[in-house]
């Protein structure tokens, strides 16, 4: 009698469990279909764009960035001045797939036309400009014209600021390709920009200003 009180009680509980699981199913079966005709009479949405970030704040898309990634264009990401010209505000570009060489004077040029967004502030002298791009062994070799000299306002902050928005902008977005950057001036080795920092060596990235 006993047992067959069990039996019937696990006989009770295969079919309830059987009964959840046709259930289940049937009830993703009609939610992935109704998915699927609100998708195709474009009841729902896909999203369109790209949503363009900045650290710690939401930013509107730049005129040039291009509405949807496509296989010929590489994200890069831009290192600008903050307002108060202590840290780093990061912008998101794209650029066009190319040569190394190439797509890194494109990069720099991002840099030097300054940011695009209310709040961050260019931290490269007015009229500076790109002169040459040389890479080899892990190293690339920028060569500025005098302007990033002549021009530059001087101070211990703002010089520490130019010359590693320049080397970080780089590295980011070309490691393992490149390690080092080397600013030149008119093809030259300069000690500094405005006796602060060395710049008379290939320099790495530094991660404390931010």
């Amino acid at each position: 009698m006993a047992r067959h009180i069990k039996k019937k009680s696990n006989g009770g509980f295969l079919r309830t469990f059987l009964l959840l699981g046709v259930l289940f199913v049937v009830v993703s079966l009609v939610s992935y279909y109704m998915v699927g005709y609100f998708l195709s009479k474009k009841i729902i949405k896909k999203p369109t764009t790209k949503v363009v970030h900045k650290i710690k704040k939401d930013l509107p898309p730049f005129p040039e960035v291009i509405k949807e990634e496509s296989p010929n264009m590489v994200r890069v990401f831009v290192y600008y001045g903050d307002a108060d010209g202590r840290h780093f505000d990061i912008e998101q570009r794209f650029v066009k797939k190319a040569p190394m060489d190439v797509m890194v004077r494109e990069v720099i040029d991002k840099l030097l036309k300054g940011p695009s967004v209310e709040g961050s502030i260019s931290v490269i002298p007015k009229g500076v400009v790109l002169k040459h791009v040389f890479i080899g062994d892990g190293v690339v070799y920028l060569d500025f014209n005098s302007a990033i000299v002549e021009n530059h306002p001087g101070g211990s902050r703002a010089e520490l600021l130019t010359v590693y928005s320049i080397v970080d902008t780089v590295v980011a977005n070309f490691l393992p390709d490149i390690r080092e950057v080397q600013i030149l001036v008119d093809g030259k080795v300069v000690p500094t920009l405005k006796e602060h920092i060395d710049i008379s060596k290939p320099l790495i990235p530094d991660k404390d200003i931010f």
